[in-house]
C-alpha cells in the first residue's frame, strides 16, 4: 500500500464534523455554500501555506466560523481550537499562532465570522 500525506482539509473536516457539526457535512467546506446564511454554523477551512520533507507536511490552514450569533461563533471557534490543540490523530503538532478572532465579513451579511490560523504536522500514513 502507497504511503502519503493525509488531505489536510478533508481530515479536519473528518475530525471536526462528527464532533462539531452533528454529523452534517454540509456544514464544513473549503468554499462558502451560496446559501451561507441557510447553512450556519459553518466552518470554512483553507491551507494557505506551509512546508514539506520526505518525512513531513507542515500546512498552515486557516479556520473560519460563521454564525448569526456572535457568541456562538466565538464558542464554536474556541471549542474548535481547544480540540485541535490536544493533537488528534493523524496530527502529530499543532500550534495556533493567531488564536480565534472576530473578522470582517460581506456589510451586506448579518453574519459573524471568527477566524483562526494554525501550524500542523503530519507523518506520512498509509492511503
Amino acid at each position: 500500500m502507497a504511503r502519503g500525506f493525509a488531505h489536510i482539509e478533508r481530515t479536519l473536516a473528518g475530525l471536526l464534523v462528527p464532533r462539531f457539526f452533528n454529523g452534517d457535512a454540509s456544514r464544513v467546506g473549503t468554499q462558502t455554500p451560496p446559501d451561507l446564511d441557510d447553512k450556519v454554523p459553518f466552518c470554512l477551512l483553507n491551507k494557505t501555506a506551509g512546508d514539506r520533507t520526505q518525512i513531513d507536511d507542515n500546512p498552515f490552514v486557516d479556520l473560519d466560523v460563521f454564525h448569526h450569533l456572535d457568541t456562538e461563533a466565538w464558542r464554536i471557534a474556541n471549542e474548535i481550537s481547544d480540540f485541535l490543540l490536544t493533537k488528534p490523530f493523524p496530527l502529530d503538532v499543532v500550534a495556533c499562532p493567531e488564536s480565534p478572532r472576530e473578522l470582517p465579513w460581506r456589510e451586506d451579511s448579518s453574519l459573524r465570522r471568527y477566524g483562526a490560523t494554525y501550524s500542523m504536522s503530519l507523518r506520512r500514513i498509509r492511503l
